[in-house]
Formats: C-alpha cells, structure tokens, sequence
C-alpha cells in the first residue's frame, strides 16, 4: 500500500494552495515520518484532510449558532433516537428505526439555533423525512458546509421544501459552488440521489484500477458492515475518493513529464530520501 514520495508531494501542495489549517498538513508529514512502513496512517491523514477541506468554510460565528445543542428543547413529536458518531439524530415518534434504506438526502446549510431546529423538526413532522442529523460539536455545525442533513426513504415533497426554505430563509447561509455536492434548490439548501453515489465495494473496485495503495486503503477505512449491506459512500466521501483519484493522475503525470527534464535523477532520489517536500 505505498504511497509514491512524488505522490505525497503533490497532494500536499495541494492542500497548501487551498490554505487549509497548518495542523491537518502536519499530521500527514508527521505519520509520513514516524510511520515509513505504515501507508496506512499516511492515506487516514490524507483523506481527513482532503475531506475537511471540501466540507468546511471559512463561516463567520454569530449569535444565531447556539452552543448548546442539548439545551435546544424538541418538538412535540420529535425525540432524539440514539447519539452516532458524533451526531445527534433526530427522528419523529414511532418511526421505523430499523435499516431503512434511505434514497435521498436534502442538505442545508443553516444556522442551528432553537428557532430554526424548531422549523426542521415541523419539516419533517410534516414531511415524508424519515430523521435528520446535526452534528453535536459546535465547531462542525458552524464551519460545515452541511451541519443539517436530513434523510428521505422515498422522493421528498419539493412543495414542502419550498415552505421549509420561506421558512428557514434568515438562517440559511451560501454554499460555495464548488462544495454544492448534489442538485442546488435555493440558496443553502441541496438535494442528493442516492442512487447516484458509488457502493463502498464499487469504490473500492473503482479505485484498484487507478490506484491500488488507495483502493488497499478504502478496503480498510470502510467496515465489513458496510462491505456486507452494500452501503453508498457519502457524497462527501465520494468526491474526495475522485479528487484524490485526480489528484495522484496528476502527480503522475507530472513524475512523467519532470523524467524527461536534466537532473531528474539527483531531484528524484533528494525527494525519495531527503524527505523534502
């Protein structure tokens, strides 16, 4: 599973062009460095860099972002069903909390304070939603381009959703162009078809024939679980699966350009052991 030097070089030029924070950079240095044998810690810290840097902006804090998420009080009819990694789950009683299959996200990029939560909850009381998720760290639900995201077993109504965005429209926030991941409906709000996201064995599959240190990688970054119900990616997942595919292409092809340039040898062993990035 290794990871080419000129490969790691140019991912992490990458990131540095996108400004993002000094920390992520230094914890994909840092298991380069204490772990030469173990690429595996090297792709864990490129991937939760690369994925943070698509999925987070540079929001501006205000007094409509509530720092308490358990003190905001729930809808009648509304009930949190179970805390999952990292994220509160809100469902309305008596839904079936079994291993439905959801179909469709709607993304929104909105301000979580009591008087919006309070919107969503009547949304999805009054909706076919079958729950939604916020996550429960502050930071996440102000920097996130998605701190809402609620899930459909079937075609939402865009009748309601049109009401919810009236509804929501003072606590809605922009979503950069290049994070809008799936169909944009109005400003801060999205809509994702499932079946248009890979499976985790599809992008595993997908990834061998591009590149198999990355495709070893996903084969162990996604659970059996996940493997044996045949789970979509996330769409946040997905496209950081094929900005990496792009990514190492272009390192690759780079390598194979810079071959042909005087000196190449001496540059290519100063990276190879020199470390330098």
């Amino acid at each position: 599973m290794t990871i080419q030097p000129h490969v790691l070089n140019h991912i992490v030029n990458f990131l540095e062009s996108l400004q993002v924070p000094a920390e992520r950079i230094h914890r994909i240095k840092q298991a380069d460095e204490n772990y030469p044998k173990d690429d595996e810690k090297v792709w864990s810290a490129i991937f939760a860099a690369v994925y943070n840097s698509i999925r987070t902006g540079n929001y501006e804090k205000t007094e409509k972002d509530h720092t308490d998420l358990y003190s905001v009080p729930f809808t009648d009819g509304i009930r949190e069903s179970y805390p999952g990694n990292g994220f509160m789950v809100r469902y309305p009683e008596g839904a079936d909390q079994s291993s439905a299959k959801v179909m469709f996200r709607l993304v929104l990029n909105v301000h979580c304070n009591p008087e919006s939560l309070s919107v969503i909850d009547r949304f999805v009381l009054d909706s076919n939603a079958h729950h939604y998720k916020i996550p429960v760290d502050f930071e996440e639900r102000v920097f996130h381009h998605d701190p809402v995201i609620i899930y459909f077993l079937s075609s939402p109504d865009l009748a309601k959703v049109a009401e919810l965005q009236k509804n929501l429209a003072s606590h809605l926030r922009e979503t950069p162009e290049d994070a809008v991941l799936g169909q944009k409906l109005y400003k801060g709000i999205e809509l994702i078809d499932q079946k248009r996201q890979q499976s985790v064995q599809e992008a595993i599959d997908y990834t061998k024939h591009q590149d198999p240190a990355l495709s070893e990688f996903l084969s162990r970054f996604f659970d059996d679980q996940r493997l044996e119900r045949n789970q979509k990616v996330s769409p946040g997942q997905n496209y950081t699966i094929n900005l990496l595919i792009r990514l190492i292409a272009e390192a690759k092809q780079q390598y194979l350009e810079d071959s042909k340039k005087p000196g190449f040898i001496a540059r290519a062993r100063r990276l190879l052991f020199g470390k330098k990035r």
